[in-house]
């Protein structure tokens, strides 16, 4: 499975309702993120010091998966398919499916792409 930044926000919040299937899935599967997920997350200008400690330490915990060029050659055929789709989230979506595992996530721009095998939890 790989997470888009949209869960790994819910689940730094706490949500019961993510916390308790994240919790499942970590017993269940490895974990993937992409590289630009870790960026996004630790690049959040209001977070403090602290704030940006704990979320590295949680994003620790997943397999980044770096964005080589098989994925950023997917990441450009994923943009010209889908001009809506921004480089970071065509980036994340490049992973999972060069990663072979589903993405979860509750952003609906990706509910477009066909080879993408979304989960909404």
């Amino acid at each position: 499975m790989t997470l888009d930044t949209n869960i790994i926000i819910t689940l730094l919040k706490n949500e019961a309702s993510l916390v308790k299937w994240f919790q499942q899935l970590q017993r269940d599967q490895v974990i993937f993120i992409s590289s630009i997920t870790r960026a996004e997350l630790l690049s959040e200008s209001k977070s403090t010091a602290r704030q940006l400690a704990r979320i590295a330490r949680f994003l620790n915990s997943f397999h980044s998966v770096p964005l080589d060029d098989k994925i950023a050659d997917h990441v450009a055929s994923l943009r010209r398919a889908y001009s809506k789709l921004h480089v970071p989230d065509a980036a994340v979506a490049a992973t999972a499916i060069i990663m072979g595992t589903p993405l979860a996530s509750r952003d609906k721009v990706f509910r477009k792409i066909k080879e993408l095998d979304l989960i909404v939890p």
